[in-house]
């Protein structure tokens, strides 16, 4: 199946062999899978965790969501894979940006207010498809019609503000 998710989170294994207690290991999560026989992999990884999403994802053709960790970089540089970056995550940083100086009058305030105007319009396409109920086909053409020109004029938009921000500043990273 040409689509798939991979997530990586971490916990710590207080008595493992060879291995300090203080030591992070991981819990990848990998979905994938055509809608009627989705899988889910729950695979554990003490080591070597920037080779282990390439080693473990070979031969995969198609898009894979994910968050922006490092750690996925190296799935993203294979032919014909394309890494899709998750939106809840990007969202998060502008949330940031607006919450901690929201009561000063600073453009920064302005340009997260308005980034996250944009996911607000997102969520409600979501929040219809999900109210209706809707197949994951119904969800396609929803998003085609709805999502994809919002998408499109946030992306113009970001290109736009690009141009006015420092690029290491906390608007420009996010």
């Amino acid at each position: 199946y040409d689509v798939a998710a991979i997530d990586a989170t971490t916990l710590q294994v207080l008595n493992e062999p060879n291995r300090k207690a203080e030591t992070k290991s991981y819990a990848y999560c990998i979905l994938g899978g055509p809608d009627d026989k989705n899988v889910i992999l729950y695979e554990y990884n003490a080591e070597k965790q920037k080779d282990y999403a390439t080693e473990t994802i070979t031969d995969f053709k198609g898009y894979i969501h994910c968050d922006a960790a490092a750690t996925f970089n190296g799935i993203g540089s294979q032919s014909d894979v394309t890494l899709c970056k998750c939106n809840a995550h990007a969202r998060r940083k502008y949330e940031q940006i607006y919450k901690a100086n929201r009561k000063r009058n600073a453009s920064r305030v302005t340009l997260a207010k308005q980034a996250l105007q944009y996911y607000q319009r997102l969520y409600k396409v979501e929040r219809h498809a999900k109210d209706k109920k809707m197949s994951p086909n119904e969800r396609k053409e929803l998003r085609d019609e709805k999502s994809i020109p919002i998408l499109n004029e946030f992306h113009a938009w970001l290109l736009e503000k690009k141009l006015v921000v420092l690029p290491k500043s906390p608007i420009g990273t996010a």
